[in-house]
């Protein structure tokens, strides 16, 4: 199973809103810099995206000669997000079984883990914080 970071969800989600499902402009949430085009080459390589030639201005990755080519998420792509493209109209819709509006699991840092132990009501011993 391939791992997908954040860029790449974002890219990917923004994609499934569109009727196209083109990766490109990115989203406002993303500027333009070599971690973006990085997240876009992955892509490309886990088969999550690919190239296809466009018209649409906004959309253009490359340039070759007369023609235009953007970014697209494919179906897997789509898939890996949780979004399966509508057999009747080709729109991408949301799998019922993700819920996006599940909260987020809380991250735990090696410091939120020594003041909880510092914060219990018999303190902590120095073992327990080394072992935190």
């Amino acid at each position: 199973m391939t791992k997908l970071n954040d860029t790449h969800r974002i890219l990917l989600a923004a994609a499934g809103q569109r009727g196209d499902a083109s990766l490109l402009p990115l989203p406002s949430s993303l500027t333009a810099s070599a971690r973006t085009t990085k997240a876009l080459a992955g892509l490309v390589t886990f088969g999550f995206a690919e190239e296809r030639e466009t018209t649409d201005a906004a959309a253009v990755h490359r340039i070759d000669g007369d023609l235009r080519f953007g970014l697209f998420a494919t179906p897997s792509g789509l898939a890996a997000i949780g979004i399966d493209a509508d057999e009747a109209g080709g729109r991408p819709t949301i799998d019922a079984k993700v819920d996006g509006n599940a909260p987020l699991p809380s991250r735990t840092t090696k410091q939120a883990d020594v003041l909880a132990l510092l914060g219990r009501d018999d303190g902590a011993t120095l073992g327990d914080i080394i072992a935190a």
